[in-house]
């Protein structure tokens, strides 16, 4: 059985931070280090964070980070409620859930949403794809929810024609959904408001969001694709 108590870390003051952090996964996980989890740890220590800290940090992802996979996916969903939100919270963000959280998804299922697009919703997060770089699986996993959630049929010319038809504000919210599958951030939000009230059209924006990094891997009709290339140099 692994140690729960708190790591002792008094005999590794000798160490560098490099060798402390490959020290503490050893010790907790079993292996080495990755180097993308390795320098997250680093700039952790060399922002003032002590070691202490780091090394309970590693040890929780003991506790909270669970390879992803069919086999995982399918035991998540058999759960329900609160259970399923606090146990989604730990496979995909490595975190306990917060109040907030939970008040926001709980809602959410009470009023039908499907579980899959939950978890999507949490991976595609901007806490999720904060967390790609230090588990590639978690990439891996959202093209597979993608996929599961029917988020790959193609936009059509009609979906096309009643975005522009919608107010700003909605236009944008729904024009993130419709090209980048997920709500729209702060930030995109007030970018996308000021060019629009900058004489910026909406077609404008729709080739923008569907020609992104984000974006262009979804899949668009002949026609959309002709229609965004033709709305963009107008």
């Amino acid at each position: 059985m692994r140690q729960t108590k708190p790591f002792d870390i008094e005999p590794m003051a000798y160490l560098s931070d490099e060798a402390f952090v490959h020290h503490c996964f050893v010790r907790f996980h079993r292996r080495v280090c990755n180097p993308q989890r390795a320098r997250y740890y680093l700039v952790m220590l060399a922002s003032g964070i002590t070691r202490g800290t780091v090394a309970r940090s590693i040890f929780k992802e003991v506790e909270y980070t669970h390879q992803i996979n069919t086999a995982a996916l399918r035991k998540l969903l058999l759960l329900d409620g609160e259970v399923f939100l606090r146990e989604a919270y730990k496979r995909i963000l490595g975190r306990p859930i917060d109040n907030s959280g939970l008040q926001h998804y709980s809602e959410r299922l009470s009023k039908g949403e499907k579980k899959l697009r939950i978890l999507y919703d949490l991976a595609t997060s901007s806490e999720g794809r904060a967390r790609w770089a230090l588990y590639p699986e978690l990439g891996d996993f959202v093209n597979f929810l993608t996929r599961a959630n029917g988020l790959l049929d193609p936009i059509t010319l009609k979906d096309i024609v009643s975005l522009v038809a919608l107010k700003n504000d909605e236009f944008v919210q729904k024009a993130y959904r419709a090209f980048l599958k997920r709500e729209v951030d702060a930030d995109g939000l007030a970018a996308y408001q000021q060019a629009l009230r900058s004489g910026c059209s909406k077609i404008r924006i729709l080739h923008a969001l569907a020609y992104s990094n984000e974006g262009r891997g979804f899949q668009k009709t002949l026609p959309v694709r002709l229609c965004l290339m033709l709305g963009r140099v107008v």
